[in-house]
């Protein structure tokens, strides 16, 4: 049988996320690509 992760909404405490087996993302790799970006502004949406 396949364990699905829960989804996550409203938890921002990374610790809370992995003892409680939510599922995560990590989009660490983005930052660098966003600031390089030539836009006046960027909306970001969590």
């Amino acid at each position: 049988m396949v364990k699905v992760k829960k989804p996550l909404y409203g938890i921002s405490d990374y610790e809370s996320l992995i003892e409680n087996d939510y599922y995560y993302v990590d989009k660490t790799m983005y930052i660098e690509k966003l600031e390089n970006l030539a836009e006046r502004y960027i909306m970001i949406l969590r």
